[in-house]
């Protein structure tokens, strides 16, 4: 695992996000909200971690993938948002083979202090995506850490914010949508991602 920017003391308690973090939306921007609350409210430090490369990268190796954002303008935007630290970790064949629990112990815990974990509804992580939210809440338990799941945050309409969501719109030339899930006017290097189709 490394360490983008500022690095912790091993003993600094946090509050860690877990997520690929893609364009850094209003769905993201919930879950970093709520890491703030219970830093506040405990005394701990925010941290994010991330992964270098896109999973599908790795687990879709024929499709393409194209990102909102890459790791140095997540780092940009996390740290607007009011993060401490941002942790990434490698994301390849080594890491995708870790269980649920390994992953926990041997890339986060390992590394860090971590005293909460705040994570999307549908956030699933290692071997096989095998460990979801319930599986994850097991883990937190048996090793006293805290857990918050965050909901789903939608748009005026009712539409789930998600990274795919915003590429959809993007892709079909809808950059009000776009905006309005990420919370602000895309970025000019997020536009010439999608410029093929807007």
């Amino acid at each position: 695992m490394r360490w983008l920017g500022v690095v912790p003391d091993k003993k600094t308690p946090l509050v860690v996000c877990l997520g690929y973090f893609d364009g850094v939306h209003l769905g993201h921007l919930n879950l970093i909200n709520t890491a703030k609350d219970i830093a506040n409210k405990k005394g701990y430090k925010i941290c994010v971690h991330t992964y270098d490369a896109p999973p599908q990268s790795l687990l879709e190796p024929d499709k393409k993938y194209t990102e909102l954002t890459n790791l140095s303008q997540k780092g940009e935007l996390l740290r607007l948002a009011g993060v401490d630290y941002i942790a990434f970790s490698r994301f390849d064949n080594n890491l995708m083979k870790k269980s649920g629990a390994d992953f926990l112990d041997e890339e986060l815990s390992a590394n860090m202090s971590v005293k909460h974990i705040v994570a999307g509804f549908n956030h699933r992580f290692g071997h096989l995506g095998k460990t979801d939210v319930k599986e994850l809440q097991k883990l937190c338990d048996e090793r006293g850490i805290g857990l918050s799941i965050v909901p789903a945050v939608k748009t005026k309409s009712g539409a789930v914010i998600s990274s795919t969501a915003i590429k959809k719109a993007l892709s079909s030339g809808d950059v009000s949508l776009a905006q309005e899930m990420l919370g602000r006017a895309p970025e000019e290097h997020c536009l010439n991602n999608f410029k093929d189709f807007i």
